[in-house]
C-alpha cells in the first residue's frame, strides 16, 4: 500500500471519529492519532491472521506441503 493511500485512510477513519464524536472543534491531532492506531492494529490483526493461515495450509513458511498435497514416495 502507498504512502497517498495510506493518508487518504487515515483521514477518513479520522473524520468518522470526528463526526461520532459530535464534530467537535480543537481536536484534529488527537482524532488523527486515534486513526491511525486503529488502522495499524487493524493492519497488524490482517498480516497475522495471512501468517497464520500461511503456516497452517502449508503456505512458504514451512516449507512442507501438508499431508494431503504431499506426493507419494
Amino acid at each position: 500500500m502507498n504512502a497517498s493511500h495510506d493518508e487518504q485512510r487515515i483521514r477518513e477513519r479520522a473524520y468518522r471519529i470526528w463526526e461520532s464524536e459530535g464534530c467537535p472543534e480543537g481536536q484534529q491531532a488527537r482524532h488523527w492519532c486515534e486513526a491511525c492506531e486503529q488502522i495499524e492494529t487493524e493492519d497488524d490483526a490482517s498480516r497475522t491472521s495471512e501468517e497464520t493461515l500461511e503456516t497452517a495450509s502449508g503456505g512458504v513458511e514451512s516449507g512442507v506441503a501438508p499431508p494431503d498435497r504431499q506426493s507419494a514416495a
